[in-house]
This record gives structure tokens, sequence and C-alpha cells, in this order.
């Protein structure tokens, strides 16, 4: 496996310089890898705002930079600075047994207990979506509070082709689902053999689909489930639907949000 490691270091500056978050969408991360380490960030300061309550500071909000101080009884805090990045050390690198990306973090124990607070902080995690990406949460609200993780949104005007009986099944746009959606699977989510999926309506009606690479160049969700929906809700060529992609908090499935525009509307 082909890794590149990318480092950071903080000095104060002689010039204006793109910020870290700037840096690291630069250097290749993806959208869900920069909220997932925001998210890492953000809980872990909680915790040390907790021990730092009474003793030489109390950081308030989040911040990707933190720098390990000393007390007096040598115990190690986490408090906001801008000098230096607590996240130091980055593998990126590639699995042949999944279709997506996969970062790996190489720091000390402490890095290790970030990655523990993902799953044992989904409130926190979710908060952080909500507060921070709420343009990427879906807009059914009878949803949202099972929204485990979600990445951006992508949007498709309907053809012809996608309101076929016969090919039974939605396109999607390959560059936004490359680029937003494909990071969002796990070991095990094959988009090539298919990954089953449950499709929601603005109603919280629900319909069995599956997202899947069809013809080994399109990214499509197919199935009975889409012919339903497009009959159910009357769809016509012209008519814009919004793809929301979200992982499910309890079955850990991915999902989807399905809402469309009249494309006769002014």
């Amino acid at each position: 496996m082909e890794s590149s490691i990318k480092n950071w270091s903080f000095t104060t500056p002689k010039r204006k310089r793109s910020s870290p978050k700037q840096k690291m969408h630069n250097e290749g991360f993806t959208e869900s890898e920069l909220m997932a380490i925001e998210a890492l960030v953000f809980m872990k300061l909680s915790q040390a705002n907790k021990k730092c309550k009474h003793t030489l500071e109390y950081a308030e909000g989040f911040s990707p930079f933190l720098i390990p101080i000393t007390t007096k009884n040598d115990d190690n805090y986490l408090l906001d600075s801008k000098k230096h990045t607590y996240l130091s050390h980055f593998e990126v690198g590639s699995s042949s047994s999944s279709s997506r990306p996969i970062m790996e973090i190489y720091h000390d124990e402490s890095t290790k207990e970030l990655f523990s607070l993902v799953t044992s902080h989904p409130d926190e995690r979710r908060s952080l979506v909500c507060n921070h990406y709420p343009s990427y949460l879906p807009p059914l609200e009878s949803i949202r509070e099972y929204v485990l993780e979600c990445v951006k949104p992508c949007k498709k005007k309907l053809q012809s082709s996608d309101l076929t009986v016969h090919a039974n099944r939605l396109l999607l746009r390959k560059k936004d689902v490359e680029r937003n959606f494909l990071p969002m699977l796990k070991n095990g989510e094959n988009i090539e053999m298919g990954v089953e999926a449950c499709v929601y309506d603005m109603h919280g009606n629900n319909y069995k689909m599956e997202f899947k690479k069809w013809s080994s160049k399109y990214y499509v969700l197919t199935r009975e489930g889409w012919k339903k929906f497009f009959m159910t809700h009357q769809l016509q060529k012209g008519d814009e639907v919004t793809v929301w992609m979200f992982r499910h908090s309890i079955s850990k499935k991915v999902c989807f949000v399905l809402e469309y525009q009249n494309g006769t509307t002014p």
C-alpha cells in the first residue's frame, strides 16, 4: 500500500499563510475526513475542559489547534493554542478490499483515545454536524436524530433514461459521488457489488434500493425501489432531485433521502 505522510508544524508566521484546515484540504483530504478530524478534536477538547476548569485556564469552544501543557501537578491537558497542532502525522492510503481511501493517524496514546471517542460520543458528533455542516443534514426532520454521519448532497436533473421502467436506475453525477459519497463507505461495503440502502422520501416513506457502480463507470441508485419511487411521486423529465447520503446511528447502514422539485416550478 502506497502512502504519503503529511506533517505540519506551526510556528509564528512571518507572512499570512493558509489555515491548517485549508492546507489539509489542499493536500487531498475529503470533506468527510476533515469533518472526522474536527469531531475528534472537538470531543477531546470537551474532555480536557472538564479537567481544566479548576486549574490554570478554561478553553471555550473548539479549535483544530491544540497543545499539551503541564500544570503544577505534572498532568498534561490540552488547551487552545495557535502555535502548534496536536494532530501532526497522517498516513493516507488505499485498500484493495475497499473502494474508499483509508486515513490512519499515528501519534501517541492520546490520539488512539481520540478515535475511541468517535464511537463512544455519538451525540457530540451529531452536534458537530448540526452546528457546523447544517446544509449536509437531510431535510427530513423525523430522521435527523438518527444521522451518525453525512456528506455534502448532490443534485440531479432527471433525464428520460432515469424514468425508464426497464432501466430502473437513477444515474448520479460521477464527480459528486467520487468526491463526497464514496469516502463514506466502509470496508465490506463494495460499490462494485452493490451496497443495499434504505432510501427515504420527504414523507418518511422508505424504499429498498442499491447504491452501485454500473457498467464499470456509472454510479446509480437502482432496484425496484427506484421505479416505485418515481412512479409514486409522478416524476418527470426535467425535475430536479437532491440526494442526501448519511449513515444511520442505529443500524450503521448507508441511507439516502431524496427530495425533488418539479421542473416547471419557477
